[in-house]
């Protein structure tokens, strides 16, 4: 990661702390990287659920991430969650933001890319979890290309 990348995820954990929040979601992930980066890894808080459906529930979240090329995003939006069983979850977000590509092959099209996530998650008897997930960004054909980026992440999740 290059100094932007790190300073940019220093600030944002320094401002977003444990206290403010619900749930700290670190992840990891494979991405279809443009750039030819190896990895990619994110850091997200989520808050605590504003509104409840039932078996749904929505939050506000926000997320900082970068691959190993220096490429960094950082967004909020809507989380969602929704129990299978007492253990098994599903998780989803949406959450629009600031794209920096770090070179010419990263360019996703614009500085503006939505990311979007759904996966599948565990949750452990200390309140941890472990989530996979299929993510998404993209710039909803709004920039001068639209080429998008797909990927897997492994995800821990720590409640608060």
């Amino acid at each position: 990661m290059n100094r932007k990348a790190l300073t940019t995820l220093a600030l944002f954990m320094a401002f977003a702390g444990p206290s403010h929040g619900q749930e700290w979601v670190g992840s990891i992930s494979g991405w279809e990287l443009r750039s030819g980066a190896k990895a990619a890894m994110m850091l997200e808080l989520h808050g605590k659920p504003r509104w409840d459906y039932g078996w749904l529930k929505l939050g506000l979240g926000a997320g900082v991430g970068a691959d190993t090329d220096g490429s960094a995003w950082i967004g909020g939006g809507v989380v969602a969650k929704a129990p299978l069983s007492n253990r098994w979850f599903v998780e989803a977000s949406v959450m629009p933001g600031y794209y920096h590509a770090a070179t010419a092959k990263a360019d996703l099209g614009s500085d503006f890319e939505v990311r979007s996530l759904l996966g599948l998650g565990y949750r452990f008897d200390n309140g941890s979890a472990l989530s996979l997930a299929a993510g998404h960004v993209s710039n909803a054909s709004i920039g001068h290309m639209n080429p998008g980026m797909n990927g897997i992440m492994l995800r821990y999740h720590r409640s608060f």
